[in-house]
């Protein structure tokens, strides 16, 4: 375990000790300066007074500008760059006026090797495979980003905190979408996955995983969310479809005490070990479903849309509602749609639903 201070916390202790007097700007159209910009106010009770980048539209609802307007004002702004690499920034930020430490904070300012299929930082980062369509950031060390053969980044981000790992395996699509790995965190995902308008947050200690095949459709305002816990897994197997607005939550999103103990009740490394999520392979999930931990569905089954899922459903099976309840067993479904054909749903897909005694009783 490294115990060097991380980038995101370097980078707030920078603003605290430097940017005292003057107003703080993020350089960092993304979801990295998004939570930068929420931590300096809930942790140091300093307000980020500008976002600038040079995308066109802003990623939160703070307005972004040019970085333009930041030049020769050093003596009212301190930076925080929180930005992967890039020699432009550096360059920008030396022609604004700005100096390193004293003006502004650029955690990634520290590359050892650069090319268009590796790269190496004096952190112990490295990421391997073709990664610049992508906007990618460290902001700790040891981690490892590695991306397959003919993969596809469009529009998308990821960043990695401490001794992390992001795997994107070949022939996949990334698009519109972000992975924010933090300390010892794991995402992985097999050959030919479509990622569209996917949010993945795994928290320390924690790991995803995505088989074969995946695919995930986007509608606008739409996305897939994945929030893995401390010390949970969330495990998707081979051949699933996934529909607009689903969502896998391994945790509660906030801290639950009893009141009369004191005693944490629903976050200890204990509790949280026990908080997976497991879907099995050629699963179909409909609209806006939110799949909740303690959950495990079975291979070839459905989750009829705006449905709530937790607990267990077994396989080749349609399940609906909130919460789900199984509604019809023995059922198999292909990916073409109006096929009349059973053998098109793939001969492995193709069982009856295994006894679910328990189920059938509630």
């Amino acid at each position: 375990m490294n115990d060097r201070i991380g980038g995101i916390e370097a980078m707030m202790k920078d603003a605290a000790e430097n940017g005292s007097g003057r107003k703080i700007a993020i350089w960092g159209n993304n979801p990295a300066g998004e939570m930068l910009r929420l931590l300096l106010m809930m942790n140091y009770r300093i307000a980020v007074s500008v976002c600038v980048d040079d995308t066109e539209h802003s990623y939160s609802d703070m307005p972004c500008f040019s970085p333009d307007v930041l030049d020769g004002k050093s003596a009212e702004y301190y930076i925080i760059a929180a930005v992967g690499f890039r020699a432009s920034v550096k360059e920008r930020l030396e022609r604004f006026g700005y100096r390193a430490g004293t003006d502004y904070s650029y955690f990634c300012d520290c590359v050892k090797e650069m090319s268009d299929e590796r790269f190496e930082d004096t952190h112990g980062n490295i990421i391997t495979g073709r990664y610049g369509e992508a906007d990618i950031a460290f902001f700790g060390y040891d981690s490892r980003i590695v991306i397959g053969d003919n993969v596809s980044l469009s529009s998308s981000h990821i960043f990695a905190q401490t001794d992390s790992l992001v795997e994107i395996g070949g022939d996949s699509v990334l698009m519109d979408s972000c992975i924010y790995a933090y300390d010892r965190a794991r995402f992985v995902s097999g050959s030919s996955c479509l990622f569209n308008r996917l949010y993945a947050q795994l928290y320390d200690d924690s790991a995803v995983s995505f088989g074969e095949h995946f695919i995930v459709y986007s509608f606008p305002g739409k996305r897939l969310l994945v929030h893995s816990q401390p010390d949970t897994s969330v495990t998707v197997g081979r051949y699933c479809t996934f529909s607009y607005g689903v969502s896998l939550m391994s945790q509660d999103g906030h801290s639950i005490f009893d009141v009369r103990t004191g005693e944490n009740i629903n976050s200890t490394k204990e509790i949280s070990a026990s908080r997976s999520i497991v879907i099995g392979d050629h699963v179909w999930i409909g609209l806006d479903v939110s799949v909740l931990y303690k959950t495990n569905i079975g291979n070839g089954s459905i989750i009829g849309a705006n449905s709530v899922v937790k607990g267990n459903i077994p396989n080749n099976c349609i399940a609906v509602g909130s919460p789900v309840k199984v509604i019809r067993r023995d059922i198999a479904w292909s990916q073409i749609n109006a096929s009349l054909d059973i053998n098109m749903c793939g001969a492995d897909f193709i069982a009856l639903t295994e006894d679910d005694t328990a189920e059938r009783k509630k």
